[in-house]
């Protein structure tokens, strides 16, 4: 989705992060962008989806895109395609500042059942917690042999919490569903991320 991709690319920018590029073999990095709209909780509000290929796996960013309701988002849930192996996945190889819990092959992993069974399910914050609302967040699952290829058609769930309008959110609740392109998003010929400095 086209707003996925541009939210992205601004966040970057704005936070005056210089991103040094391999040259090599460009065309491989391939990026999807999607919106988990299908509301299957209390509150709706809408997330965006954005996955990409890095040197060594995928990095993947979620953020509250709703004109009506923001929302703290508490985890997200998705399968892999193909022929890929997740049980290779250790979890020490998911990695993000806010991430708090990785599990497998579950349906609950913040104290709430999502509705099915997922293979994989990534936890930010923790339940009811104070502090401010988390509506954006990036981390990255290095695995070797692991691409956005295996993400394509692939059902993706996301839990919130404390959603509601307003900049501080309500009291309501969200599990948002969206399924992943079959294709990968037009523009793929970036090259693979190697490094990142922060530029101050």
């Amino acid at each position: 989705m086209k707003n996925a991709l541009t939210t992205w690319s601004m966040a970057i920018a704005s936070a005056g992060v210089a991103v040094l590029l391999a040259a090599v073999n460009p065309a491989d990095a391939a990026s999807i962008s999607f919106s988990a709209a299908e509301d299957r909780g209390s509150s709706p509000v809408d997330v965006d989806v954005f996955a990409r290929d890095v040197e060594d796996g995928v990095e993947v960013t979620l953020k509250v895109n709703d004109s009506t309701n923001i929302g703290d988002l508490l985890a997200v849930y998705f399968n892999f395609g193909g022929t890929f192996n997740h049980k290779t996945i250790n979890k020490s190889s998911v990695t993000g500042a806010d991430v708090t819990k990785v599990s497998f092959d579950t349906n609950n992993i913040v104290g709430g059942n999502i509705g099915q069974k997922f293979e994989m399910a990534v936890q930010f914050g923790t339940t009811g917690a104070a502090g401010g609302l988390l509506t954006s967040t990036t981390f990255k699952i290095a695995q070797a042999g692991l691409t956005v290829q295996e993400f394509l058609n692939q059902t993706f769930a996301v839990r919130l919490q404390a959603v509601g309008s307003g900049p501080n959110g309500g009291g309501g609740s969200a599990k948002q569903y969206g399924t992943a392109p079959t294709a990968f998003d037009p523009d793929r010929t970036y090259a693979v991320e190697t490094s990142c400095i922060d530029s101050g």
